[in-house]
Formats: structure tokens, sequence, C-alpha cells
């Protein structure tokens, strides 16, 4: 079948799927450098279990489409919410919640796949507590963890 005959052919990637996409992403990127990747059973505050040379790793996965024109980057929220406790102990009935960091007893690592098609991979502990984080600045504290490039326009 032509290329222009196929349902594909003017199919663009929209950026607001990105988050759904995003773990099915780096699940392929993994996939193709050898790692089993899994995916939790029942709700976790991890996205993907990938089994590798190094182990099992437990992985987070954000995405952004958000620049962050200060940095010349893009700006990514990485803090989960969580329901706050009422003074008895029982979780707020109003839904009230909080944004809390993720800590290396929730995660190993966080994967961040920016709109250009940038991807990194973050080791929680590199965080630093944060709610939110830039990348794909020049110089900046997460360059060194980017794992691939932005994707070719």
């Amino acid at each position: 079948m032509p290329l222009e005959d196929s349902p594909y052919a003017s199919a663009e990637p929209q950026r607001e799927l990105l988050r759904i996409a995003a773990p099915m992403h780096v699940a392929a990127w993994l996939t193709e450098r050898g790692w089993a990747v899994s995916w939790p059973l029942e709700p976790q505050r991890y996205d993907l279990l990938a089994a590798g040379p190094s182990g099992v790793r437990r992985i987070q996965v954000k995405s952004t489409t958000q620049v962050d024109r200060s940095k010349a980057g893009w700006q990514v929220g990485i803090a989960r919410q969580e329901y706050t406790r009422t003074p008895g102990g029982s979780f707020d009935a109003n839904g009230a919640r909080r944004l809390t960091p993720y800590l290396g007893t929730d995660v190993d690592d966080l994967f961040v796949l920016a709109a250009d098609g940038s991807l990194y991979a973050i080791p929680v502990e590199r965080l630093e507590s944060a709610a939110a984080i830039s990348v794909g600045t020049k110089g900046g504290r997460y360059e060194r963890f980017r794992v691939a490039p932005p994707a070719a326009a």
C-alpha cells in the first residue's frame, strides 16, 4: 500500500496525548536496550518495573509539554499527589491533597519525556525532594541524565 493511502499517513503526534504515551515510549526504549519491562497489576507509586543488568528498577514516568522560558528548557512537575489525613488518622473526606516528593523508598528512577522527544533517566536521589524540575537547559543540572536527544524536526 502506498504511504499516501495509509490511514496513518497524516497522523501527527498530539502533544496533549504525550502524558498517555510516555510510559509506552519509555518501555519501548528500555526494551530496545535489553531490559524486561512490566507494569504493576495493582496501583503503585511507580509506573514500570524494569529488570536488567543492574537488577530490578522501579520507574516513575513523567512527561512535559510545558516550556520553561526562563531557562530555555522544559518544566516538569515531579511530585505525586497524596491525600491528607485528618487529626484522627483517617483520610480527609473532602479529598484534600498535598504534593509529596518521590523518595528512594517509592521509586529508583524518574524518566522524563519532553515534547521534543528528549528522554531523561534521573536517579530519584538526585531530585533532592523537588516538586518540579527543568530539563533541556544548556548546562542544566539534569543534562547529564539525558539518554535520548530531541527528535529530528
